[in-house]
């Protein structure tokens, strides 16, 4: 059994599961952040070097698997923001 498991079985002061607690707030993100007229971005781990199911940061590295995820998925009724540096 791994260490997820063992740590969803434990109920949080509201009386759920971590696992439980963690999809709820997930769907709860995915209603919520729209409706401030943000679109919400879940990139999947495996983009990313991982090892033993942990992402190995290097900012550069990530940096470039953010930009390029952006770009391939890049919402065309959203104005683009390139050119304009940082405000």
């Amino acid at each position: 059994m791994g260490w997820g498991r063992v740590f969803d079985r434990r109920h949080t002061v509201s009386g759920v599961g971590r696992g439980e607690q963690r999809r709820r707030y997930d769907e709860r993100k995915s209603k919520r952040i729209p409706e401030h007229g943000l679109r919400l971005v879940v990139i999947d781990k495996a983009a990313f070097v991982v090892v033993s199911k942990h992402i190995v940061r290097d900012p550069a590295r990530d940096c470039d698997v953010i930009r390029e995820y952006l770009r391939k998925h890049e919402d065309p009724t959203i104005p683009s923001r390139r050119g304009r540096g940082p405000s």
